[in-house]
């Protein structure tokens, strides 16, 4: 055979590989099988009056959200307002899965701190301990006052885990700084500071560095080495995404953080758990678990994966894993995206290719909340569109902030649980990412626009919002009538209860066997208003809440 052949063959062999690879995996976009408001819900809500909000007319509050089927709770993954947070929390993946474990999620806006820290001579600690114990009481499940926690967030709040773990070792079970810096970081997002951990430390909690090498940073590395040699009985994980930026996930991630958290059940918790006191969590030990090499941008590892006492390179400088499984694992992640091509991603809008960092333009009427644009692929200049690039799609995921992925194409403005006029939900979060392929490596680009979280200018409307009734447990739907004097369509969200919205109807869904009854569900109508002629202003929002009572 000649070379020319063996070649031919060889290029046939690969791209078949890539098409058979491209179908067995599973879509990370916007799945139009899903309903994603079903995992948008969160039960229970409460008022925390420990710290004001950002303002008056936002109070800080805490939501709860307890799997449906759940008897008894295992466990808590805990997490603030900075940006990723809710999108990992309220993605179908990761609700499954906290599902099956039996654990329950608390988001907390604007967040537990507001210096981003948890500095607990700022009053952090009475902010956590008041949250446990008003979702407590509230939901039902008592044994949330002493349930172990998972401490997850983001960026500029991406050091409370390791702050929080300090402070409450005996009920912190595991420790995820997504997109943020490793404990006790000289280079902590926003130009945060350390608070003083006295004699604390968090030894033998599980802790996940997690970043994309779109911010990678060699301080980060040095730091962390750093805390490890000064606390031996430290274990802490590393997990960098090759082309991944700071605002994005991948489902990648998302099985990664998941397979963490499940590791972290295994090897700590007990069978058995009352849920009456404290669970005993078992500390980890550094010299039981695997080490691996740091990710090194298209360059070997100094020293193969291996466990502790094996270990050819430098422990002093290989980052710690729970066993074989999650450090080969991370390895064949570094090794998948290594040496890969680049490829590029931007949007384009109204038949104008944006620059990366570009704003999309977004303008209503009142009655047409729709965006459309598309993420497409282009050479490195991002000005003209390419054929190089990865056989993946091109998919688009939302993140935080008041917006709704309709399809690839079509974004629709649709205000949610911090409200209309907090200032936190005036930026957009969404991304566009083409995952890699046998040659290119992973590509993501940030999407976003900035708006008023109210318009000013115009006619004034008001929204006519009639009570809502009480209902039994076993109703499905209600039918919502409110109504501007403008006559511009309504919209409507749930703040919190076991519901969802569907047009102008609230679906409710199964509660938690365990809640305390009457369940209260408080609903939020709105009209955002119009930005072209005639102008009309946004609308005061109304809300009403009624109670579900217990059938019996």
């Amino acid at each position: 055979m000649k070379k020319s052949d063996v070649s031919l063959y060889l290029f046939a062999f690969l791209l078949l590989a890539q098409v058979i690879q491209a179908q067995n995996k599973q879509s990370t976009g916007n799945n139009k099988d899903i309903n994603y408001s079903e995992y948008r819900i969160y039960q229970w809500e409460t008022d925390l009056k420990s710290m004001p909000g950002d303002d008056e007319n936002n109070p800080r509050r805490a939501f709860l959200w307890i799997p449906s089927s759940c008897k008894q709770l295992r466990g808590l993954i805990v997490s603030g307002h900075n940006q990723i947070e809710e999108g990992i929390l309220e993605d179908p993946l990761f609700r499954q899965a906290m599902s099956e474990l039996n654990f329950g999620q608390i988001w907390v806006t604007p967040g537990l701190d507001p210096a981003g820290v948890f500095d607990v001579k700022a009053g952090a600690q009475d902010l956590f301990d008041e949250t446990i114990r008003e979702l407590a009481e509230i939901s039902g499940y008592e044994e949330i006052k002493y349930a172990p926690v998972v401490y997850l967030s983001h960026s500029a709040q991406a050091s409370q885990p390791w702050n929080f773990g300090a402070w409450n070792p005996e009920r912190t079970l595991a420790m995820i700084s997504f997109h943020g810096d490793s404990p006790r970081s000289t280079y902590l997002c926003c130009n945060h500071f350390n608070p003083d951990w006295e004699n604390r430390n968090i030894d033998g909690i599980p802790g996940l560095i997690c970043i994309g090498s779109g911010e990678w940073n060699e301080f980060r590395v040095e730091d962390s080495f750093k805390f490890m040699r000064q606390y031996p009985g430290s274990v802490i994980s590393l997990l960098c995404n090759d082309g991944r930026g700071h605002s994005d996930f991948s489902q990648d991630d998302l099985r990664y953080l998941i397979a963490f958290i499940r590791k972290s059940v295994q090897y700590r918790m007990p069978e058995e758990w009352d849920g009456k006191s404290l669970m005993p969590l078992k500390k980890l030990c550094r010299e039981d678990g695997w080490l691996a090499d740091r990710w090194r941008k298209n360059a070997q590892p100094v020293a193969g994966t291996n466990a502790y006492r094996g270990y050819g390179g430098n422990r002093d400088s290989a980052y710690w894993y729970f066993d074989e499984e999650m450090a080969r694992w991370t390895e064949s992640i570094y090794t998948r995206e290594r040496n890969k091509k680049k490829q590029y991603i931007t949007m384009m809008q109204n038949g104008r290719i944006l620059k990366p960092d570009e704003q999309l333009l977004f303008l209503t009427d009142g009655k047409n909340r729709n965006i459309h644009a598309k993420a497409v692929f282009t050479d490195s200049t991002y000005s003209r569109l390419s054929d190089s690039h990865s056989i993946e799609p091109v998919m688009i995921k939302r993140y935080c902030g008041p917006v709704e992925v309709i399809n690839d194409t079509t974004f629709r403005l649709s205000f949610y649980r911090p409200g209309v006029s907090h200032k936190r939900v005036s930026g957009i979060g969404m991304f566009a990412f083409s995952e890699s392929d046998l040659f290119y490596g992973h590509a993501v680009c940030p999407i976003s626009w900035r708006m008023a979280p109210t318009l000013t200018e115009g006619e004034v409307q008001k929204i006519k919002f009639p009570v809502i009734p009480d209902i039994k447990a076993g109703i499905y739907s209600v039918r919502l009538k409110a109504t501007s004097d403008r006559k511009l369509p309504v919209q409507y969200y749930v703040r919190s209860g076991p519901a969802y919205i569907d047009g102008d109807e609230l679906i409710l869904t199964e509660i938690p066997p365990n809640a305390k009854y009457p369940l209260k569900v408080t609903v939020v109508a709105w009209q955002y208003g119009s930005m072209l002629e005639p102008k009309v202003q946004t609308a005061e929002s109304v809300e009403r809440s009624f109670f579900i009572y217990e059938d019996k």
